[in-house]
């Protein structure tokens, strides 16, 4: 605050060419008045701002300087102070007519008619002319070309609730929700604890449970069908089947029935087992060839020359 204009310009280095400093003001809250501040305003040479410069030895940051929205406090327009104020009519900031000031409570904009004071900072002009100036800071460019650039905002159209749309789910949403607000008592609370529940998991388990059980039925009644077989085959002696057994027994699935009982026979060795399937095997072999022989003619004069030998 002790350094004068000129001296914080000598102090100022830069890429950019630096060309003139101007201490900012600010209004004292306690006089009204304006004072100097600690801000800064620099100019510099050309269209582009440099995002830092050096100031005594320190690096300060650059921001772009936004130019303050202007209000003459005589006609409360924009755009300039009481200074350089154009007309000599004193105009009221609360109702907008020709006295300086008056205690109304119902309040009337003279630059845009609003229902609020000249001063207040939701008047759409102000808001208009703050955004102006922002584009000029932005752009870097004057007043005119901003002014160009603006686009006013669009109007706010408060959207209609759902109620006024005459839609039927609207009403059964509400009731909906009048229903499932109702408090509950500890009586009902106890009555649902007492009655016996049903869930939707366990009907789902009893019917698995049903199909596993029937499944199981016809899987016990193969097996049951099967051991049946392999009793009867079983209580049969202990001999080995030959040709003539196997002469009306072709099928090679029966073979191996025969042979999965032998092997599943608990009473018999694995010595006894392996012989008897080796001799039922060879069975079956030598009655296929029998037969298969039997169909030429040849065979029956050898069966006949054997017979009368």
């Amino acid at each position: 605050m002790d350094l004068t204009e000129e001296e914080i310009l000598e102090g100022l280095s830069s890429e950019t060419q630096i060309i003139d400093v101007r201490r900012l003001k600010r209004r004292n809250t306690i006089t009204g008045q304006r004072e100097p501040c600690e801000a800064i305003r620099v100019c510099f040479k050309g269209s582009s701002l440099p995002s830092y410069i050096h100031m005594f030895d320190t690096r300060v940051n650059v921001n772009p300087y936004v130019y303050p929205v202007t209000q003459c406090s005589r006609c409360w327009r924009f755009g300039h102070s009481l200074k350089m104020c154009p007309s000599s009519r004193v105009v009221c900031p609360k109702c907008g007519r020709d006295h300086p000031n008056c205690e109304t409570l119902t309040y009337k904009c003279n630059n845009c008619s609003g229902n609020h004071m000249a001063l207040a900072r939701i008047c759409p002009v102000y808001k208009k002319e703050k955004r102006i100036r922002e584009l000029m800071a932005e752009f870097n460019c004057s007043y005119k070309r901003a002014l160009s650039i603006y686009i006013p905002p669009e109007p706010h159209t408060p959207k209609e609730s759902p109620k006024t749309l005459n839609h039927p789910s609207a009403d059964m949403y509400d009731n909906n929700m009048d229903k499932s607000t109702t408090q509950t008592t500890y009586a009902d609370i106890v009555k649902t604890n007492n009655e016996p529940s049903t869930p939707k998991t366990t009907k789902k388990k009893t019917k698995n449970r049903k199909s596993n059980q029937q499944k199981n039925k016809t899987q016990d009644s193969d097996w049951f069908e099967l051991t049946s077989e392999s009793e009867e085959l079983s209580k049969q002696p202990r001999q080995v089947q030959t040709g003539e057994n196997f002469k009306n027994k072709k099928s090679w699935k029966e073979l191996l029935k025969i042979m999965k009982d032998k092997l599943l026979d608990r009473e018999m060795t694995w010595q006894e087992k392996v012989k008897d399937c080796i001799n039922i095997i060879m069975d079956w072999i030598i009655s296929s060839v029998c037969a298969y022989a039997s169909n030429f003619p040849c065979f029956d004069v050898i069966s006949s020359w054997l017979k009368t030998s």
